[in-house]
């Protein structure tokens, strides 16, 4: 099977599609397992990895940090949007 990063962008329709979500200090490479193991079963992943500050500050304020315009729930609503953005790309034929 093909490295993850050499799959097609395009998803198949009723395709399953695995959002792969890092933990707090998290790589790439962390996840390269999972991804693989999701690829040769035939389905395709998104990797999504948020930032330290981000992650801290969403566990520590909980659903309340995504309600003001600090730049931490900036950029957990921005990783959220850019993860909806890109599945629904991969759907576009």
């Amino acid at each position: 099977m093909n490295p993850p990063t050499q799959r097609s962008t395009t998803i198949a329709n009723n395709q399953p599609v695995v959002v792969l979500a890092g933990w707090l200090g998290c790589q790439p490479r962390n996840l390269r397992r999972y991804t693989q193991m999701y690829n040769d079963i035939g389905w395709d992943t998104l990797v999504k990895i948020g930032s330290p500050r981000s992650v801290i500050a969403a566990v520590v304020e909980g659903p309340s940090c995504c309600d003001g315009p600090s730049s931490q729930s900036f950029e957990m609503k921005k990783l959220a949007m850019d993860t909806l953005r890109e599945l629904q790309t991969r759907q576009t034929p």
